[in-house]
């Protein structure tokens, strides 16, 4: 097919509408930090929690970062001897600016520092526990483990770090900068708590290695709860294979082993209401949710309760917020919206995707 002037210089200029369509779309994040006596603190890191986004402060203790889409955004802002500040922000324009006071750092008396005596001991069960036992887990290498400090506080095991932890993922094709804020294992109870930011960089590799890095990703997305929620807000739940049913978690006592749910699946258009073009609220009763690689079938008219046996691959999720404020990226502002158990609780950091993945991109 013979191509026309005419041809290549329309298709020049839909390329350009679309280009400047795009750019409208991304704004700028900007901000300033200072200390307690409003003096301002150069060379703090500042970085988009979950994505590649990083940078650092000005010798005026200004910083910005461009490009960003309209969307939930948790910022980590650290410095060696203050404070780690978190500040949520809500991109939708270019005014987004925030104003970040650090605060000195203090020791924590009521801990007890546990001796390098015990590190190798005491690492090994904090990998397991923040890496996890995955596949992917046992495909990652934490570059500097001499920045972690172990304490205790009774039978609980602690640990904290002034720096990043830097993890080599080889499974996924990552190297991470972890920022631990805090760390708690107590094996008595088996239950493990830890929180912290991340930002994201892609490791260079092969083709055949990018190659299989993309495969992998593409299986850790597959019933994430990134994969959920971006689901939710698309409205194409049981097009991508979630099947959701309500939770009664007042009918089963004292066990997890079995559940009682409704039968018939939940319809999310009914639980998700618009706030503007980037974000809408999704409420809900507690959630048992599954996930399978084929399309769910959630038109079967099924009516009542039933008790079942709590499945090896689904989740209990619980809003524990009002609403949770969601976007197209399957972000949310609180980290503190979700209470969950089971499948997607024993994701670890091994299969964190940063939030500008995008299957087969």
């Amino acid at each position: 097919m013979k191509i026309t002037s005419f041809q290549t210089l329309l298709c020049l200029l839909l390329a350009f509408i679309t280009q400047a369509s795009l750019a409208q779309n991304q704004f700028t994040i900007r901000g300033r930090v200072t200390d307690s006596q409003s003096k301002p603190i150069p060379s703090a890191t500042v970085f988009i929690n979950a994505t590649t986004r990083i940078t650092a402060t000005d010798e005026h203790g200004r910083f910005s970062i461009s490009s960003v889409a309209p969307g939930n955004y948790e910022l980590s802002i650290s410095m060696l001897g203050y404070n780690t500040h978190l500040e949520t922000i809500q991109v939708q324009s270019d005014n987004t600016e925030a104003t970040i006071t650090l605060t000195q750092k203090t020791i924590q008396l009521n801990e007890v520092r546990i001796g390098p005596d015990r590190f190798k001991e005491n690492f090994e069960k904090f990998k397991k526990t923040f890496l996890g036992t995955s596949a992917a887990a046992k495909k990652c290498v934490i570059v500097n483990p001499q920045v972690i400090e172990f304490s205790s506080r009774g039978k609980k095991l602690l640990a904290s770090t002034n720096e990043f932890i830097i993890i080599e993922n080889r499974h996924l094709g990552y190297k991470l900068r972890y920022l631990l804020t805090s760390f708690e294992h107590d094996a008595g109870m088996g239950v493990a708590l830890y929180n912290g930011q991340v930002v994201f960089e892609k490791l260079p590799g092969s083709d055949q290695e990018v190659k299989q890095w993309e495969k992998n990703r593409s299986v850790s997305y597959q019933g994430s709860m990134m994969h959920f929620l971006r689901s939710v807000f698309s409205n194409t739940v049981a097009q991508e294979g979630f099947t959701a049913q309500q939770f009664h978690n007042n009918v089963i006592k004292h066990s997890m082993d079995l559940v009682a749910i409704e039968q018939s699946p939940m319809l999310f258009d009914t639980l998700v209401t618009p706030v503007d073009a980037s974000f809408k609220s999704f409420r809900f009763p507690n959630l048992y949710l599954k996930h399978s690689a084929k399309k769910a079938n959630n038109t079967k008219p099924l009516h009542g309760r039933k008790v079942i046996p709590f499945a090896k691959k689904a989740s209990f999720i619980r809003l524990v917020a009002d609403e949770a404020l969601i976007d197209g990226r399957g972000s949310y502002p609180n980290p503190k919206t979700f209470y969950i158990y089971g499948y997607l609780a024993q994701k670890r950091v091994a299969e964190m995707l940063p939030y500008e993945y995008l299957p087969g991109k």
